[in-house]
């Protein structure tokens, strides 16, 4: 009996290697083999190995029955394979007696697409009333996990999705994040009372696919004379509100602020009397809670400072409002422009030089300087307390004269429609 030992054919020493597309930026490089492939959509993935035996052919075939045939030269296989889907991928080879039947583990290729860039519009945050046919200001906020190659607005007159639109180009090539300021132009649209126009922002990505994003669609509404008149009203009665409240409490952080001052300048004078005339240059200390009051006064100062800005800006709202709802006379329109002078010329630049002065002496823990600051800071306050009641005051009879005028609009627009119906 002759006995000839013969080894079993296989196919090993597979070696994979991965070679991503270029818009990545992203090396190439070796990858495990036995383990799942996760790969970017576009990769290419180089495929060598050995047998034992002469090989006539090998392929590897997918679920579906797809084939990818790789070259064979002897013992060795390579080939290059360019998935464009997620697929199971098992081994298929043969020699001179037939079919290799020890191969490798099947090849798991998770194809992963680039995803769509995320557009966002900041602001305004919901669809917005038009007063007038002004530009509105939109913010935008666009993010790619690699790449932006565009960035537009689209806006489309009117409810029908039939209308062409308007598309805007905003920016181009701003890399994998990209935020800013577009403005869209109303007037050009020439809306009637009611018609709307509908934006939406568009990304396209830096990709070879090109995918594109999009926003939530954003609605912006030319007012009709009823609704102007009514956010006239509203507006009115939230200016009133916000001054008188700003004078409520300007009044109190005036006396706070006094009373501060008093109470150091007590606290400060027994020593003084004790300890006798003071040497030439020596700044007198303060202790740590004064110093805390002091700066805790000068910084919610500052805050009202900010609250009276916001204040202006309401009332200048105000008048433009009544502007556009027809309701604005001369009589209106000179106690609203008196309401803003007082605001403005409430906030001096001497009010804001002792706020820094009261906070650079709190800082520095000199408590002479800090109760002089304060004395002049309360003087200060007294006077802006009283420019705020009078806005306040002047604000009232404008909000009430602005919503009877147009509460006279409306009855006489009423009375025309019935005269009509009749």
């Amino acid at each position: 009996v002759i006995v000839r030992a013969a080894d079993r054919p296989f196919v090993g020493a597979v070696s994979l290697h991965a070679h991503y597309p270029g818009y990545l930026g992203r090396a190439d490089e070796s990858l495990p083999v036995g383990e799942p492939l996760h790969l970017p959509r576009g990769t290419v993935l180089s495929i060598a190995g050995r047998a034992s035996v002469p090989l006539s052919d090998v392929a590897l075939v997918a679920a579906g029955g797809d084939r990818f045939t790789l070259d064979t030269h002897g013992q060795s296989f390579s080939g290059r394979l360019a998935p464009d889907h997620s697929m199971q991928l098992r081994w298929s080879a043969r020699g001179p007696t037939g079919l290799v039947p020890d191969l490798p583990e099947p090849l798991s290729v998770d194809v992963v697409a680039d995803s769509a860039p995320r557009v966002l519009i900041a602001e305004p945050g919901a669809d917005t009333l038009l007063v007038a046919n002004t530009a509105v200001e939109l913010a935008l906020r666009v993010s790619d996990d690699h790449g932006v190659a565009s960035v537009a607005l689209r806006v489309v007159r009117g409810d029908s999705r039939d209308a062409a639109p308007l598309l805007k180009p905003v920016a181009a090539d701003v890399g994998t994040s990209w935020g800013g300021l577009v403005s869209v132009d109303i007037d050009a649209f020439h809306l009637a009372p009611g018609e709307a126009v509908h934006v939406r922002a568009e990304a396209v990505a830096a990709s070879p696919w090109a995918q594109r994003g999009v926003s939530r669609e954003l609605v912006l509404r030319r007012a009709t004379s009823e609704e102007q008149r009514t956010g006239a009203r509203a507006l009115g009665d939230s200016a009133v509100r916000q001054a008188q409240a700003a004078a409520s409490a300007q009044r109190s952080l005036a006396q706070r602020t006094d009373e501060a001052a008093r109470a150091q300048a007590r606290q400060g004078a027994p020593k003084e009397n004790a300890a006798g005339a003071k040497p030439p240059g020596q700044q007198k200390a303060m202790n740590f809670e004064n110093a805390e009051k002091a700066r805790s006064l000068a910084q919610e100062q500052r805050a009202m400072a900010d609250r009276v800005q916001k204040l202006r800006q309401a009332t200048q709202q105000l008048e433009q409002q009544l502007k556009a709802a027809g309701a604005l006379d001369t009589s209106l329109a000179r106690q609203l422009g008196e309401a803003q002078a007082l605001l403005r010329q409430a906030l001096t630049p001497e009010m804001m030089a002792q706020m820094q002065k009261l906070e650079s002496a709190s800082q520095q823990m000199n408590g002479e300087q800090s109760r002089d600051a304060m004395r002049d800071l309360a003087q200060m306050q007294q006077k802006l307390r009283e420019q705020l009641e009078r806005s306040a005051e002047m604000l009232k009879r404008a909000a009430h004269e602005g919503a009877m005028q147009t509460l006279g609009d409306e009855a006489k627009e009423l009375s025309a429609k019935e005269r009509a119906l009749a």
